[in-house]
């Protein structure tokens, strides 16, 4: 509707109107959608349509002008002025051309003075559009490009430092593509450098800097290196200037050794500023990012403990301008060559330019891929922002990131980890089988990142939402149930966690257990394959358990047992146990402490027990090794269900508050687990003929129970079962 020719000024303008409200409106979101909308509208369409989207982009951008004129004569609120350029700007980025007719209209405002935010974004507008359009006009005239010229000079000493960037970019279009006036460029570079020099002389000599003008200093000199040629910034040869010890070196070296030497300097807000103008040095400069002071400084910034997050976050910006603008220079000779000769190789040109961003983002990768994992969410933001691009780019192995996207698509934050999610889902279906290659890793990386997100102390589970849990690795898990087999080896390789010899620490293994438990398993297979393996570890794991306790107690004569005694008769008389403890409790506390993977992992079956409807006879007959339609009917879920392993959170509990515990607490627990060992649920011996249909949940006796669902279903109370024979 809004990009079909209208014959009727009413209806135009009223069409205008709400284009204008809602680019108003979605400020704040995000205008992709539109950029992405016209941009479709206008390529790879009909030859009859295509020229009807071009002819109503025509009639809006002149009515926007027309409309741009009346608001300024009217003295209308400068929100309406915002939204107008706003929407003028989104046409110029995707059709530039609309507008080089109405370039004399816009420019005046360039020299207005900025004091609101609303101007402050009006200015910002106008410059950006003026970028684009200037250089497609055909032979301007010379006093509206000195105008230009000049507006944005004196934008570069008096506006504020949102501007800036702006500026210097639309200065770099008109002076590179159109006026070539690079005197204008030096002079200024000239200026702002013999500032940095002198507050850098005062610096070492320790006397204060003017904190506003050596900020405003920094950033402004990073930017002019950013689009300008050092040839075009050098100072004329008669040109008089200030003696430094330096002067023998090149231009670009000595710029580089003054930003450098504020990145050290006491005050923070001087040290990040002086790192963001390196960063626009580097853009253009990259060899410098090879060489052994920025290799020190960005690691460092990177990956000690000590550096704040603002310049970790700083640095990972840095990498992705450069990354950014490696991309659109790739974007233009491959555009370029595609017009000059046909016959070149394209790919292996791109190979070649592709090369040196590659060797960049080699020797900064580990220190990015740590920074996804950092418990500063503004970190593991920009680290994804940069993984995005060498992904796009394809300038590392992609198997490397694998475990990074798993871990951010657990986070808390819905936008991070909905990117990630989609990465991730984009790699597994460009090279099948990367995914299940790193997937176990991204797990295990997922739980310290919560960890060391979390306050010390406090638990870290594996699901989000409270009230209806989710697990947080379900989207990995989601990616890999595509096949039988990808699915099976992640979840085998979770369960392996549980056995006593992989020595993984309790609270990891909760972790685990939330997942296990809240995967978006969706048929029978998923859970009965999840309990099966439960059953077979342990009855190896618990009876070995069991059985190291019992062989860790004193004979009833009150000396070491052997091999060839055999008194169980006493096995549940806590009494009895508690006299027969040995002088050293440690083997009993590392059976007990080991014991706990096997109590979580009778919840977990407890747990899937309940929230699918199987029983004991059903997860019995079910062998792993049938033909796959057997088990792949869909699943039943029933609601109300929680995993709370209640006496594996009450051991964490005390095991953060560094207690020992007791030698008759040894025994407490070493009976409460051979009891959940033994029981076996006595009225689940009926056939389950669809082994789907929900039936009341148990739980074991132990844990804490849940409230009756909504369905009216009873609470938990009896204890888990396993195919687990009795140690004997």
């Amino acid at each position: 509707m809004w990009f079909t020719p209208q014959s009727s000024e009413e209806r135009l303008l009223q069409k205008v109107r709400h284009i204008t409200h809602v680019v108003a409106a979605c400020r704040e979101m995000g205008l992709n959608w539109f950029e992405q909308l016209l941009g479709g509208l206008l390529k790879d369409r009909e030859d009859g349509q295509r020229r009807g989207v071009l002819e109503s982009c025509r009639q809006i951008v002149d009515c926007l002008v027309e409309r741009l004129l009346r608001l300024e004569e009217g003295d209308a609120s400068s929100q309406h002025l915002v939204a107008c350029l706003g929407t003028l700007y989104l046409f110029s980025r995707i059709r530039p051309q609309l507008l080089v007719r109405h370039a004399h209209t816009i420019q005046p405002y360039l020299s207005m003075r900025a004091s609101s935010p609303q101007e402050y974004q009006v200015l910002q507008h106008v410059t950006r559009c003026l970028e684009l359009v200037v250089p497609l006009m055909e032979h301007p005239s010379e006093s509206f490009l000195a105008q230009i010229e000049e507006d944005l000079a004196k934008q570069l000493i008096r506006n504020a430092m949102v501007l800036l960037q702006s500026s210097v970019s639309c200065l770099s279009a008109v002076v590179n593509r159109v006026t070539h006036n690079y005197p204008l460029v030096r002079d200024m570079f000239q200026k702002f450098f013999m500032l940095l020099c002198l507050m850098r002389r005062e610096h070492q000599a320790g006397r204060s800097n003017n904190r506003q003008s050596l900020q405003r200093c920094l950033y402004t000199l990073g930017l002019l290196c950013q689009h300008f040629d050092f040839e075009h910034l050098e100072p004329a040869p008669d040109a008089a200037a200030e003696p430094a010890e330096d002067a023998d070196q090149p231009l670009k070296q000595r710029v580089f050794a003054a930003m450098l030497h504020f990145t050290e300097h006491e005050d923070e807000d001087i040290r990040q500023r002086a790192l963001t103008g390196l960063g626009f040095m580097l853009v253009r400069q990259y060899d410098l990012m090879l060489g052994p002071e920025v290799k020190e400084l960005y690691k460092h910034l990177l990956s000690s403990p000590l550096a704040s997050p603002v310049a970790r976050v700083q640095v990972l910006k840095n990498l992705t301008a450069y990354l950014l603008e490696e991309e659109a220079k790739m974007i233009r000779r491959d555009a370029e060559w595609s017009k000059l000769s046909k016959g070149e190789n394209l790919k292996e040109m791109g190979d070649v330019s592709s090369g040196m961003a590659s060797t960049v983002v080699q020797v900064y990768l580990k220190d990015i891929l740590a920074a996804a994992a950092h418990p500063t969410l503004a970190v593991r933001r920009a680290a994804l922002q940069v993984l995005q691009l060498v992904l796009g780019q394809g300038l590392v192995h992609p198997v490397q990131m694998v475990p990074h996207l798993a871990c951010l698509g657990t986070d808390d934050d819905k936008l991070l980890r909905t990117k990630a999610d989609q990465l991730l889902q984009d790699l597994e279906k460009k090279y099948p089988g990367f995914v299940q290659m790193k997937a176990h890793a991204g797990m295990r990386l997922s739980f310290e990142m919560h960890r060391s997100a979390q306050q010390p102390g406090s638990l870290v589970r594996g699901y989000r939402s409270e009230e209806a849990p989710v697990s947080r690795n379900g989207f990995l898990y989601s990616v890999l149930r595509a096949t039988r087999q990808s699915r099976r080896a992640f979840l085998l390789s979770l369960l392996k966690l549980f056995d006593e010899q992989a020595r993984v620490p309790l609270a990891e293994l909760l972790y685990v257990a939330d997942n296990i438990v809240y995967f978006p398993y969706q048929v029978q297979d998923e859970p009965l394959f999840v309990m099966h393996h439960i059953d077979v570890l342990l009855s190896v794991a618990g009876s070995n358990l069991l059985q190291s306790f019992r062989e860790a107690l004193l004979s009833r004569d009150g000396v070491a047992r052997t091999e060839d005694d055999d008194e169980e008769d006493d096995d549940d008389d806590l009494d009895a146990l508690v006299a027969r403890l040995p002088p050293d409790l440690t083997p009993l506390q590392e059976s007990m402490q080991a014991a706990q993977g096997c109590i979580l992992l009778l919840f977990v079956k407890q747990t899937l027990k309940d929230t699918y409807g199987f029983t004991d006879s059903r997860i019995q007959q079910y062998s792993p090794n049938e033909a796959a339609k057997t088990y792949e009917k869909a699943l039943n879920r029933r609601s109300g269900v929680r995993f709370n392993p209640e006496p594996t959170l009450q051991f964490l509990a005390t095991e953060d508050e560094e207690q020992q515990p007791t030698g008759e607490e040894l025994c407490r627990r070493y009976l409460d687990f051979k009891q959940l060992m033994l029981t076996i649920d006595p009225d689940e011996d009926d056939d389950d003929q669809d082994g789907g249909q929900p039936r009341p949940p148990t739980a074991p006796a132990t844990a804490t129970v849940a409230p009756a669902t909504d369905d009216g279903a009873a609470p938990n109370t009896t204890a888990p079962s396993t195919t687990a024979a009795p140690a004997a």
